[in-house]
C-alpha cells in the first residue's frame, strides 16, 4: 500500500520546503526537497516509534511522492 504526499517549494521570500501526507496526518518541512523528503521519512519512524521500521519515500512528479514502508501494518494503523 502507498499514501500520496505533497511537497511545495519555499514561497517568494521562505527557505522552507513544505510537505505532508494528509491521510497520515503528518506534515512537516525542510530547507531543500531533498532534506523534505528525509523530514517526511525521519517524522514518521518518530511516531511509529517501532524497532526496524523505515519509511520508504519515491518521489514523483508535479510536487507528488509515495511514502510506504518495510512492514505496513504500523503505517496503515497510522
Amino acid at each position: 500500500m502507498k499514501f500520496e504526499g505533497r511537497i511545495t517549494p519555499p514561497a517568494k521570500g521562505s527557505r522552507w520546503w513544505e510537505i505532508g501526507v494528509d491521510d497520515l496526518w503528518t506534515h512537516t518541512q525542510g530547507t531543500s526537497e531533498a532534506d523534505a523528503y528525509e523530514m517526511i521519512a525521519d517524522a514518521l519512524e518518530t511516531v511509529i516509534d517501532l524497532p526496524g521500521f523505515k519509511a520508504i519515500v519515491t518521489p514523483l512528479s508535479h510536487g507528488r511522492f509515495w511514502i510506504t514502508a518495510n512492514h505496513l501494518e504500523p503505517l496503515i494503523g497510522r
